[in-house]
């Protein structure tokens, strides 16, 4: 019985990581016309702009998906990965918490590294910062970027 309940805490726990994998690669193929939530970021298409951003930078083609099929993709795989987890933990014991849980915390943060900020801008205006202090010797708190 307890072999039986650590091979399923793995398997729960590996398809919330197939399900993060899934999540990073849909976010990264935010279609153009997609009306993000009014609590993603204050701009607007800032979710397409970064997908774009991040696409090209990890050199990933673009997927062709419309606005739709990408929400409705986007709740499915999150509902999802909520099943994933509260199975994992209903599943997992005292002894497979232990191994488990590293190995599929370590791979769920690997694979989070992926996701782009969608929600924030904060991200973009630090690494502007850091280029007007940085090369251009600047103060970011008097200088704005152009």
């Amino acid at each position: 019985m307890c072999c039986r309940r650590v091979h399923q805490t793995w398997l729960f726990g590996l398809g919330l990581l197939l399900c993060f994998i899934a999540l990073s690669l849909l976010y990264l193929n935010v279609p153009q016309g997609f009306t993000q939530p009014p609590f993603w970021s204050l701009r607007r298409n800032h979710a397409v702009e970064v997908s774009a951003l991040y696409r090209q930078a990890l050199m990933l083609p673009n997927l062709p998906i419309s606005a739709a099929l990408f929400r409705w993709v986007n709740w499915l795989l999150i509902l999802l990965s909520f099943s994933c987890y509260t199975a994992a933990v209903h599943f997992a014991t005292i002894k497979t918490l232990s191994k488990a849980t590293l190995v599929v915390t370590f791979l769920l943060m690997l694979a989070l590294l992926l996701m782009p900020p969608l929600f924030a801008t904060d991200v973009f205006y630090y690494a502007i910062s850091g280029q007007i202090a940085g090369p251009f010797g600047g103060n970011p708190y008097v200088q704005a970027p152009v």
